[in-house]
């Protein structure tokens, strides 16, 4: 089986090569490849990502969310099997209102703090594991009360009593 970082590779992604994200993504998605999973990523782009989601999950469901995205890629993708595509601002509770729980949702949109305050407070409770990407340093001195001065790449904020994970990445 071909790894996730190749797979990111392959795809063309921003989590490896300019971010280094494969090996987390590694340590928390690999037990995960072969279930049937519901994953969400908040930002698509060129819908690279969504690509990579749906060979690294062959049996899961993504769903992409994004309000600048232009209308082809939405239109290209809610055509695809196993896939969905909304453009809508992802961070306001009415998109969300009809889309259940997700094993995995991913926030790699608009990296703002305030945004970011939004998804670890409100989106937690949607899914098994929250991954923050580009995380803001503000962010994190928000949610953890730390002063960062030079972040590493991984800080995982997660609920000691539950199965949950908040994964921040920058």
């Amino acid at each position: 089986m071909q790894s996730i970082t190749d797979i990111l590779y392959k795809h063309k992604t921003d989590k490896v090569g300019h971010h280094s994200y494969g090996p987390i993504y590694e340590e928390y998605f690999n037990q995960l490849r072969d279930q049937k999973i519901r994953i969400c990523e908040i930002g698509i782009d060129k819908g690279y990502s969504i690509n990579a989601w749906l060979e690294i999950f062959p049996h899961g469901e993504v769903v992409g969310i994004d309000r600048k995205v232009d209308q082809k890629v939405i239109d290209y993708y809610n055509n695809v099997p196993r896939c969905s595509a909304i453009k809508s601002n992802a961070y306001t509770i009415s998109t969300w209102s009809d889309l259940g729980e997700f094993d995995i949702i991913i926030d790699d949109g608009s990296h703002k703090p305030n945004h970011q305050t939004w998804v670890a407070g409100l989106l937690m409770n949607r899914c098994k594991i929250l991954i923050i990407e580009d995380i803001n340093i503000k962010f994190l001195k928000r949610v953890t009360g730390v002063k960062w001065s030079r972040p590493g790449k991984v800080f995982n904020m997660a609920n000691h009593d539950s199965q949950d994970n908040i994964i921040a990445v920058w």
